[in-house]
């Protein structure tokens, strides 16, 4: 295993190189976020040729699947964690998961996740607290709150505690609150979305690469959708091999 290490990809005779290094592989199966990927590909335009075996057309290839790959549209989502003294019954007007808002509804949060009734045992043991998550922006990040690099965690906080008092009737202040934005962490399925993975796959498939996409970029967002996907991955590998699955 390796970590925090940057890659080249490069599909050649040989492997593909790694800080002037070869590793021999036989098969990869890339579950990075496609935009990460893409950037990955296009950036193994600049491995040197003195150091691998590289086929006539790798720069070609690599570049074209990176700048397809580079299509898929990600999103920014900023997280806001909130806890209230007090059980989920006594906060909440309703126990359950959750709640998420439709896109017609002028709101600050795409959804909230009760997390106190979700994971009860997370919750502090001393005693009784609700802790709630709140996601905000998405598609209408700049819409909402401007460059997400120059937004203010008191911004979002403020933004999230009022919607939690507009749709939950919460109007105590919170005991803790955490904020996070992340960064292209949810892609979005435009129009002609699966006619771009298709083209993807097919291109990896006309150029025999030992390659195989997984992960929420491509076949759906869920963790079922990635774990379907992944065996679903793996089975054809097994088959290529002549192992059956």
């Amino acid at each position: 295993m390796q970590k925090n290490g940057k890659v080249t990809l490069s599909f050649s005779k040989t492997g593909y190189a790694k800080s002037n290094q070869i590793e021999n592989i036989d098969h990869v199966i890339a579950a990075l976020p496609s935009h990460a990927l893409s950037a990955i590909l296009r950036r193994s335009n600049h491995v040197s040729r003195s150091n691998m075996e590289v086929s006539d057309n790798h720069e070609l290839v690599t570049s074209t699947l990176g700048i397809m790959l580079r299509h898929i549209h990600w999103v920014d989502v900023a997280v806001v964690n909130i806890e209230y003294d007090g059980r989920p019954s006594e906060i909440l007007p309703h126990v359950g998961f959750g709640h998420l808002v439709p896109s017609s509804e002028a709101s600050n949060v795409l959804g909230v996740v009760y997390d106190s009734c979700v994971f009860p045992q997370h919750d502090r043991l001393s005693s009784p607290s609700t802790r709630l998550t709140c996601m905000m922006g998405g598609s209408w990040f700049q819409d909402l709150f401007g460059d997400p690099d120059k937004v203010t965690p008191a911004e979002l906080e403020e933004a999230a505690l009022h919607s939690l008092s507009e749709q939950l009737g919460i109007h105590k202040e919170p005991s803790n609150m955490h904020v996070t934005v992340c960064r292209k962490c949810i892609p979005t399925y435009r129009v002609g979305h699966t006619d771009l993975v298709e083209n993807a796959e097919d291109f990896i498939s006309e150029h025999s690469l030992p390659l195989s996409l997984v992960g929420s970029s491509y076949w759906g967002v869920s963790i079922n959708d990635c774990i379907f996907n992944s065996r679903i991955a793996a089975n054809n590998i097994l088959k290529k091999q002549g192992f059956s699955s």
